[in-house]
């Protein structure tokens, strides 16, 4: 993994964040350090221009299309979304089949089937480059 941009919150930035992270089931607690020692991080698979980008603050920016929506919530419950696009982009937190962890589908998901195991915690994506491999298949 490459980190490609990483600035500090300000304090309206946190406000934003608390009411949007507010909405969902699940926030994952590395998540959580990671956003608020380091700022808004954003990643990705290979150098820039190529492969998968991740965005730390895509759950604040996007939290208003998870959940104000006329036919209810789009996201599957439980799940807390890293990031989400189209094929590898799509990140999740939650459990399937008994499994805490990080999760990735080449679609937006609807349910857990699709779903391909990444890593047991989001750092450990970051600090160990676990499920790095899958990312990148999954991404090509």
């Amino acid at each position: 993994m490459e980190i490609t941009s990483c600035d500090p919150l300000v304090s309206t930035d946190i406000d934003t964040m608390l009411e949007a992270l507010n909405e969902f089931k699940i926030v994952p607690q590395d998540y959580l350090y990671i956003i608020f020692s380091y700022g808004l991080l954003e990643f990705g698979t290979k150098p820039a221009g190529d492969g998968v980008r991740y965005n730390l603050m895509h759950p604040i920016d996007s939290y208003e299309f998870y959940f104000d929506t006329i036919s209810g919530p789009l996201i599957i419950p439980g799940m807390y979304p890293f990031a989400s696009g189209l094929g590898a982009a799509n990140l999740y937190y939650g459990e399937i089949d008994g499994r805490l962890g990080v999760y990735s589908c080449i679609n937006s998901p609807v349910s857990h089937e699709g779903m391909v195991f990444i890593a047991n915690k989001f750092t450990d994506i970051l600090r160990y480059g676990e499920g790095c491999e899958i990312l990148k298949e999954l991404g090509s």
